[in-house]
């Protein structure tokens, strides 16, 4: 028995740690700052320096010095490539032609890379029982995507597979935002935070098979949080 429950505990271990391949359609930028990104979710309790104005705006009065600026970026490097499922479906031509050589055959790959900063800037100031906090935040995400929109077939005439898809993305959101934090005892902080959002999307989707049309999106918005 002795022998058993080490040999499962080994056992158990090496399955955890054998590695696995990990597959996901989003991106989710990681937490910013030095702190927040070692600690992830835990650093909301301890927030004591500048990023406070955007994890937990009580930890303002925390900060370990009068004035402190905090200025960081993550920069993104992503690439993406997918592929349809499925074949290239008959034409059915109404007047009898036969169906090219490329129908029945799979979607080819559609891909797109490129880098992209995702910036931040915080500054605090700390009297003691009160302190205040101001910058911009950015939502930690990576919204941008740009398929190539010039060509709606592909040199042998197939339509290309990333038609019905979001060609070109480029999305600008901003949060400029001010805090204030009150220290009412030793062991109870309240804090509060005001930001005016700032947003615009830029899209270009297909909308036609054989004939390209591009529908450009343009979307602009501001809100108080």
């Amino acid at each position: 028995m002795r022998l058993r429950l080490p040999l499962a505990c080994a056992s158990l271990a090496a399955a955890a740690l054998a590695p696995m391949a990990a597959r996901a359609g989003g991106l989710l930028v990681a937490d910013t700052g030095s702190q927040g990104l070692q600690r992830a979710g835990a650093f909301h309790a301890k927030a004591d320096d500048p990023t406070a104005l955007h994890y937990n705006p009580a930890g303002l009065v925390r900060a370990a010095h009068r004035y402190e600026l905090y200025v960081g970026s993550h920069v993104v490097n992503f690439s993406q490539t997918y592929q349809r499922s499925g074949t290239y479906a008959p034409l059915m031509d109404p007047m009898g032609q036969p169906d090219p050589a490329w129908v029945g055959q799979p979607y080819p790959e559609a891909s797109y890379s490129g880098t992209k900063p995702v910036p931040m800037l915080l500054a605090t100031q700390n009297f003691g029982r009160f302190a205040f906090g101001e910058g911009l935040v950015v939502p930690s995400g990576y919204p941008f995507r740009r398929f190539n929109d010039n060509q709606d077939t592909l040199p042998d005439g197939r339509p290309a597979p990333q038609r019905y898809d979001i060609m070109n993305q480029d999305a600008f959101v901003i949060f400029p935002s001010v805090g204030g934090a009150v220290s009412i005892v030793p062991e109870l902080d309240v804090g509060v935070r005001l930001s005016w959002g700032i947003g615009r999307l830029d899209a270009k989707v297909h909308r036609a098979t054989r004939h390209l049309e591009i529908r450009h999106v343009h979307f602009e918005r501001g809100s108080n949080e």
